[in-house]
């Protein structure tokens, strides 16, 4: 870990109690020395501009050189100064500027942003987190994927193979797509998406979700089944006011459609 200070809370816990020098015949090599032991650590890096990085703080580790473990973690990124991410896992093994996080590690942004895995790499030099099979919670959706990468700087989440989400409104939209992305909330899935809420099922292109807006838009040779229809266009909006579409509408209404119900 590069120009990282390390504040020892509780003490520090040399094991062998000291440095013993100890005048050997010629013949025999030293012993390489043991690693570092430690309670209550804390460890703060700073990059290039000398502005704070990230923060970590740890029940106990052990280290030596350029390697070490960490248990019972919290590791706080910063973007600008600002605290912008928070994750937590039972160990971190650092060795250079590569480190791993393991066991019931979760990830908390700042706007609700919740990830769960059970282990996470962080390359220090490139800024990016990354995982495998991974759960996303936010305020408005759910996702699942298979693999996931982030990148610190711009909060961008990036995830692939059996992508599957979940947004949260009535009915509940459930989807499947080759890829998605994430920031600020807003969410975009590509590749053979396909979308099912209530009675209603669609294919397309792509889906993007806005939690702004709150409304969802499919995109890309749209074809949908309706309990009154089928649907084709190019675009097609979902909204708390209905469907609209655009871009060479097809609506296919079922022959029973306009026939009134029979109350006598």
């Amino acid at each position: 870990m590069s120009k990282t200070k390390i504040f020892l809370t509780i003490g520090l816990l040399l094991i062998g109690a000291g440095i013993i020098l100890l005048f050997l015949p010629s013949s025999r090599q030293e012993e390489p020395s043991p690693p570092t032991q430690a309670q209550g650590v804390i460890l703060y890096g700073y990059d290039e501009e000398g502005a704070l990085s990230w923060g970590i703080e740890a029940r106990e580790g052990k280290m030596k050189d350029d390697k070490g473990s960490l248990f019972e973690v919290e590791v706080i990124f910063y973007t600008d100064g600002k605290e912008r991410l928070q994750a937590r896992a039972d160990t971190l093994t650092f060795e250079k500027r590569e480190v791993t996080l393991n066991g019931k590690v979760e990830v908390i942004r700042h706007d609700g942003y919740h990830l769960q895995t059970e282990a996470i790499t962080w390359v220090e030099a490139v800024g990016e987190l990354t995982a495998t099979r991974v759960r996303i919670t936010s305020t408005a959706a759910s996702l699942e994927a298979g693999r996931f990468r982030y990148d610190l700087k711009s909060e961008h989440s990036f995830l692939e193979e059996g992508v599957t989400a979940t947004l949260d409104r009535s009915p509940p939209l459930h989807i499947v797509g080759d890829k998605a992305e994430e920031k600020d909330g807003r969410l975009i899935l590509t590749g053979g998406v396909v979308v099912q809420g209530g009675e209603e099922t669609y294919h397309c292109a792509r889906i993007t979700y806005d939690p702004g807006t709150e409304e969802t838009q499919l995109s890309g040779e749209v074809n949908g089944t309706l309990p009154s229809g089928t649907i084709r266009a190019e675009l097609v909006t979902l909204s708390s006011d209905g469907i609209s579409a655009g871009g060479g509408v097809r609506l296919l209404l079922n022959h029973r459609f306009f026939e009134g119900t029979d109350s006598a």
